[in-house]
């Protein structure tokens, strides 16, 4: 069989796994919550806390669909996501191994490169869904609670304003650069999905090497490594927002990243091409 027709299986597998849907149920719940609070909380003490300026005070309102969307993204790009992206990478091997459907499968006359890439090109088309679900649902529940206007972007470098038409393709630019930071955490989880046959060890095993990569970044001594660790362009998506747009920075780090999403899937192939499964 195909790659293209085993991919087709997969997503009708995928669709029926309770835990795809966490995702989106997780992400539209951190929507909300947000937009309550800002609906009827106080908008400069958000603010302030998101500039690090406890006295900021607002006259007027920068809330709105736009403003929405740009506030949910650092709060679910530095977890959530790559939490929930890791329940569905992590799982592509080692949960069917865990639940013998792997070895069943295999004894089959399937290609298993094949089968691999089916379930990576899975992997990718969930954390582009996923990325883009969480743009689209804060969009709409703004659009509804708040309207449409302007973007205003809070950072530490200060405050930033652009129009309807820029404010959407700054967004764009940034949820993009955030599904690719996702994508290369999805990549580690893939791979170690194909070391384990416990579908728990793949999260756990990400989630501590995020927080470990983090750390590292931050200590002096292991300055020289930083720019191989993937935790480096975990802030990537926020540049979208300078101005003026670094791109040569931009794209060196997309680079950067895809480099660990094809290494990731180089060495998961070569593992589980020649795995012993079946025995």
């Amino acid at each position: 069989m195909s790659t293209f027709g085993l991919f087709g299986i997969e997503i009708f597998k995928q669709f029926r796994r309770l835990r795809t849907h966490i995702g989106t149920f997780g992400l539209l719940g951190i929507v909300l919550a947000v937009a309550i609070g800002l609906k009827y909380g106080d908008a400069s003490h958000f603010v302030g806390r998101l500039t690090r300026q406890p006295n900021f005070q607002i006259y007027g309102s920068p809330v709105n669909a736009l403003f929405l969307a740009r506030v949910v993204l650092p709060m679910t790009v530095f977890l959530f996501l790559p939490l929930f992206v890791s329940l569905v990478a992590g799982d592509q091997i080692s949960g069917e191994a865990a639940d013998g459907t792997l070895r069943t499968v295999l004894t089959r006359p399937v290609n298993r490169f094949a089968l691999l890439s089916a379930k990576f090109t899975l992997a990718i088309v969930y954390v582009g869904a996923l990325t883009a679900f969480l743009g689209v649902a804060a969009l709409t529940v703004g659009w509804a609670l708040f309207g449409v206007g302007g973007l205003v972007s809070f950072g530490w470098d200060g405050v930033s304003y652009f129009g309807i038409a820029e404010g959407v393709h700054r967004l764009t630019l940034s949820y993009g650069l955030a599904a690719v930071y996702v994508l290369a955490v999805a990549s580690v989880a893939f791979l170690v999905s194909t070391l384990s046959s416990n579908s728990l060890v793949p999260i756990g095993v990400t989630m501590a090497l995020m927080v470990m990569c983090g750390v590292l970044g931050q200590i002096p001594y292991f300055e020289s490594a930083k720019p191989y660790l993937f935790t480096t362009y975990s802030e990537l998506f926020l540049r979208a927002f300078d101005v003026p747009v670094d791109y040569p920075a931009l794209r060196h780090g997309v680079f950067a990243l895809l480099v660990y999403v094809v290494a990731c899937f180089c060495v998961s192939a070569l593992i589980f091409t020649r795995k012993d499964i079946l025995s």
